[in-house]
């Protein structure tokens, strides 16, 4: 169903062997990034731990996989067999294209390098084009598309002093979202640090490291809580 070229490292070689065999419809990246070239020519490079699992009549009917982790996709298009990789419940239908996808905890980013996707779950459909972005809310099944790089460049911003709550208060008015600080006691918390076109779930990442707070994301609101 894909081809994937030897390795030329021969202790490489010789551990395969001890693998046990897996199934011909599952690929795996257990050691870097591992690139396969499918049986339609489509070519698929997995990051490390990620796995993709072709359907059974992959070649028969739609082209469908499921991808646990993340990927490039180069698709060759094909109008009566459309490729659709399935994420965390997030189906990725490509329209001829090169597109990338990234999970990471809650969230799946989706960037179109090439060509057009679209992305779709629950009656929710994105359709995106060559330089868009969007990224996938697991918990909340929420779909929403990232700002563009123009639109990023009002983020660059240095707090230096500022409360959680004027950075809070920023970044609610910038990307249109409520966030709420749930825990008064942390509202007062101060900020010393730059962020730069940064998008928001990467800002609320960052902010759960440095200042010790917990983000839960509840419906189309975003809460922030005191790290317990």
């Amino acid at each position: 169903m894909f081809e994937n070229p030897p390795s030329k490292n021969k202790p490489q070689q010789q551990a395969q062997v001890k693998t046990p065999a897996t199934p011909s419809n599952m690929l795996y990246a257990t050691n870097g990034v591992q690139s396969y070239t499918l049986e339609d020519k489509s070519i698929v490079s997995l990051r490390d731990g990620s796995s993709l699992e072709l359907a059974d009549d992959f070649m028969e009917g739609e082209r469908r996989a499921t991808l646990k982790g993340s990927g490039q996709f180069t698709v060759v298009h094909d109008e009566e067999h459309p490729f659709i990789i399935d994420v965390e419940g997030l189906e990725v239908y490509d329209i001829g294209t090169v597109f990338d996808i990234t999970t990471h905890n809650d969230t799946v980013k989706v960037v179109v390098l090439e060509g057009a996707v679209e992305l779709r779950r629950n009656g929710q459909v994105l359709a995106m084009e060559e330089g868009d972005s969007a990224f996938y809310l697991i918990s909340d099944q929420l779909i929403k598309e990232f700002p563009t790089k123009e639109a990023l460049d009002g983020i660059t911003q240095v707090f230096e002093g500022a409360t959680l709550q004027q950075v809070v208060d920023h970044l609610s008015k910038f990307f249109g979202v409520e966030i709420v600080i749930v825990d008064e006691a942390i509202k007062n918390k101060e900020i010393h640090i730059g962020f730069e076109d940064r998008e928001l779930p990467e800002v609320l990442s960052i902010l759960e490291l440095i200042i010790d707070i917990k983000v839960r994301r509840v419906n189309n609101k975003i809460e922030i809580y005191e790290k317990e």
